[in-house]
This record gives C-alpha cells, structure tokens and sequence, in this order.
C-alpha cells in the first residue's frame, strides 16, 4: 500500500494545497516555516491514529478535511493497481472525526507510520529475547548499515551497539545515533501476524548534525532498504517478524541540498505566491520528450547546481563557464547578496540546454532569468533574455576601455608582442570591429589601432573560456563597466527575490 496523492483543505497553512507522491520516496523543499514539516505532521496523524488539535484548523468556523488517495494491490489477482480515495473530517472542538471512502473499503490502519525525530533526545528501548538476540546478531552483524556503525563505535555485535548508553553514542558519532534511532523506529513498530506490511516513514531534517557525505550515506542506506536491495535486512524482517514483503515509502522535509537524490520526480516544492501557500510535486511535472533527453543529461552533470536551485527563489541561467564566473562577480561589485536573496547562478553547459533546464526548474515554480548570446537569437522562443552584442566576449569588449581589457588579457597569460599570431581576420567577419573584409593579415600600422586591439582581446577571450577566465573579468570590471543586460538581469532577480 502506498498513499499517492494528499489534499488540505482548512488545515493549518495548507488550505487547498495537493501533494501528489513518489512510491519510493518524497523530498519536501522550500524556506522556512512555510508548512513542510506541516504536511509531515498530517500524515503522521493520519497513519498513527492519532487526531488532529484544535490549532491545526486554519478557520474554526469550518471543518477540517484531508482527502488523500493509497494505491493497492488485488490480493487475489495481484496484479492491476487499485485506488481508493479517504475523506477525514473533524470539526472544531468536537472529539470524533468522521471516515469516508470511494469503492470498497481498505482500513488506512494496515498502513504503520513511523515518524523520526532527529532533534528528539528521547532514548528508545527493544527488549529482545535470547533466541532473538542471537538471530538479530547473527543477521545484523553483516547489514551494511550497522557495519559502518560498529567500525566507527568499535562494538563487537549489534546488541552492544543498540545497547550503548544514548548520550555515549551521540556523543561519540553523531551519524550512527542517528543509525540507531531509526532501526529502533522501525523494527519497534513491526510484529508478527502478516507475510506483507507497508510502512511510511516521516523525517524531519535528517540532515541535522551530519556532514555532508554521511547525509548521502543515509539515504542512500535508507533507499537500499526501500527497493529491497539490502538482502540482510530483508533476512532479518523475515525471521524476526515472518514478514516476506516490507513496502516502505519515505518522507523527508530537508533544508539541505546534498541529501536529495538524482531525481526531480521524488521533489515536492512548498513556496509562495502573492503570500499564499503553494507547493509543486515532480512526479506532475510533464515535459517534451526532447526537453526529457536534455533534462535527464543536465541532471547527471549538475545535479549539485540543480539541487541548490531547487531551494532558490530566483535563478540566472547562462550558456556557459564564463558567464557563469563572470555574474557571480559582477554581483558582488554591484552589493547583491545571492545567497541571502537565494539567487542561484547556474551555467547550462551550452545554449542548447538552457530551454530545456529552465522548463524543469520553472515548472518547479522558480522564477528563471535565462540569458543566450545574440549570434542564436529565436524569435519563436519566448522568455529569454538576449544579449545586446554577439555574444559575452563582445559584450564585455564593448563595455570595458582598452586599458582594462588589456589588463585582463595579461591576467590571463597574453602578451600584447604576440597579437599578430592572432587570426584576426576570420574574427573580424564574425565581430566587425574594423570596417570592410580582409583578405590579408592587418598591418603594423593597422594592429596599433584601438579597434583591432580589442578585436585581439576579443580573440583571447573566445580561446580561454572558463570559470577562472569569468572571475578575472569580473573582478576587473567597475561598476560602470558592467554589460548592460548582465547588470539589468541581477537587479531584477534581485528585486523579484525581494517581493517573494
């Protein structure tokens, strides 16, 4: 069993919010208090069987409604998907709630919820039998998780790790207190009785107190157990439980962009608009079967950069390295503050995935400022910001007096003696910085002119491209310098971040 789909209607902040789920797991992203760890708190009433409070009606002169839809199998069939729709009903200050469903009935009980804590210091206990005892140690000794536990604690078996003293355990590594307290929640909600048994499991911020590669250690484990690959936990459920068949489905609210995993389905997007309360689910997000090629490139490349934006407000997309390196300087020279504004700046690896990756993240409700250079203008391509020159080098030239330019072409390994092993020629037909075509190489004379000098720096530019080669252009530039759609597309990310 797997819950699929989830509506709020008068609850706390989400009122008319729908949540759609990945079968696997779910990530909830998106700046503070604005109901992530809300939504994790209704499912977990929900499925534990607890009731919801009176402070979680966002208007106490109507009811409050959850609708939300799980996804079964025919057990005598055991084949086609069946969806069963649950309506919970509570009224301000009344006691009961009020169950109703579509179809057949399905008890939402046969689903276990087990909601972990990472702030709690709540110390949880398993009594264990001998033969228990020697079943456990015989099985989890080889779990990869707890593996890494006991090198890391120096513990002999499981039952002495699980057994070591909460405060000892977290204070000697904060990753495997961690490790412990989600075993502890899990196996403490199992019991014999049935062969198949489905579990939710809630986390909120996982990420606390880990660093960085244990973060992508944890869920990683934690996704080996959902898909069933981890063979020694499968073992242990089946001979302390008799349970053949554990469908786990995960839930995550996380303010870390390391823990998500590679995918942009399993990302559900909680943000604002106009002060109300909207989120995006992944797994509704459809795209162009090109765009999908593109998209699923893009993401093996740059999942880190994708997964920053993903918590941004607003995003700068550009075509490649230089640019990249170049923006994050000129907003600094400009005293724009990206990452308090939460402005992402991200290179799309080439103009011809910038559509593609800015449909992805603007379908995720991200404001995208998405700039290409002018030699690829398309009128039939909306939303996209073009350069007034050909492209970034031409920019910059145009924008920057020689002696500056010089200067960042020294920076960059140029000396000015060698400006006639330059192919000016072929360059100038593309930038036109000196009038009339050329057939012969530019004379003495001729390289000494302001024009073709920076016809030169055009050229080094263009055969340097790279984050470095930004950065230097960048940190030259003054203000006044800076490339009119470069400065006029920061100050309206800025101003967009700071309505939102």
């Amino acid at each position: 069993m797997k819950i699929v789909k989830c509506t709020f209607h008068n609850y706390r902040n989400l009122d008319g919010v729908t949540l759609c789920f990945d079968e696997i797991c779910n990530f909830f992203v998106g700046e503070n208090n604005i109901g992530k760890t809300n939504a994790l708190h209704a499912l977990n009433v929900i499925f534990s069987g607890k009731d919801f409070s009176n402070e979680d009606f966002h208007d106490i002169t109507l009811p409050l409604k959850i609708e939300y839809t799980v996804k079964t199998k025919d057990k005598i069939e055991n084949i086609n998907s069946i969806y069963k729709e649950f309506y919970l009903i509570k009224n301000y200050g009344e006691k009961k709630r009020i169950y109703s469903y579509s179809g057949n009935k399905i008890s939402s009980t046969g689903m276990k919820c087990v909601f972990v804590d990472m702030m709690s210091n709540k110390e949880y206990k398993l009594i264990f039998t001998p033969w228990q005892k020697n079943i456990i140690n015989k099985i989890l000794n080889n779990l990869k998780i707890v593996k890494r536990a006991k090198k890391h604690t120096g513990d002999n078996s499981f039952i002495d790790f699980i057994g070591k003293d909460e405060k000892a355990l977290k204070t000697q590594s904060y990753p495997y207190f961690f490790v412990k307290k989600i075993l502890f929640k899990l196996l403490g909600n199992l019991e014999r009785g049935e062969k198949e048994k489905s579990v939710i499991m809630l986390f909120d911020q996982p990420e606390i107190n880990l660093h960085p590669f244990a973060q992508k250690t944890l869920i990683s484990d934690l996704l080996n157990i959902v898909l069933k690959k981890d063979e020694e936990f499968n073992r242990l459920i089946d001979e302390l439980f008799g349970i053949k068949k554990l469908e786990l489905q995960l839930f995550l609210v996380s303010h870390s962009d390391r823990i998500l995993s590679e995918r942009y389905e399993n990302i559900i997007r909680f943000y604002r608009v106009k002060g109300q309360v909207k989120a995006i689910s992944g797994n509704t997000i459809k795209l162009k079967r090109d765009n999908k090629v593109s998209i699923a490139k893009q993401l093996i490349m740059q999942f880190p950069y994708f997964s920053l934006a993903i918590f941004s407000k607003a995003v700068i997309l550009v075509e490649g390295v230089s640019e990249f390196g170049a923006i994050t300087e000129f907003a600094k020279t400009l005293d724009i503050d990206t990452d308090y504004l939460g402005i992402s700046i991200i290179s799309a690896n080439g103009e011809g995935n910038i559509s593609a990756f800015s449909t992805l993240l603007e379908s995720f409700g991200i404001k995208v400022f998405a700039i290409k250079d002018r030699d690829v203008f398309c009128e039939n391509e909306k939303g996209i910001i073009y350069t007034d020159f050909v492209d970034f080098e031409d920019e910059i030239v145009r924008s920057a007096d020689l002696g500056t330019l010089q200067k960042i072409c020294y920076l960059l390994g140029f000396d000015f003696k060698d400006v006639t092993s330059l192919p000016l020629e072929k360059k100038n037909e593309r930038y036109r910085y000196y009038s009339g075509k050329r057939k012969n190489p530019f004379t003495e004379r001729e390289i000494n002119d302001t024009a073709v000098k920076k016809l030169a720096c055009v050229s080094v530019l263009t055969s340097k491209k790279s984050v470095i080669t930004g950065k230097i252009i960048g940190r030259c530039l003054k203000k006044d310098q800076i490339p009119q759609v470069y400065k006029n597309v920061l100050l309206s990310a800025k101003e967009y971040a700071d309505k939102n």
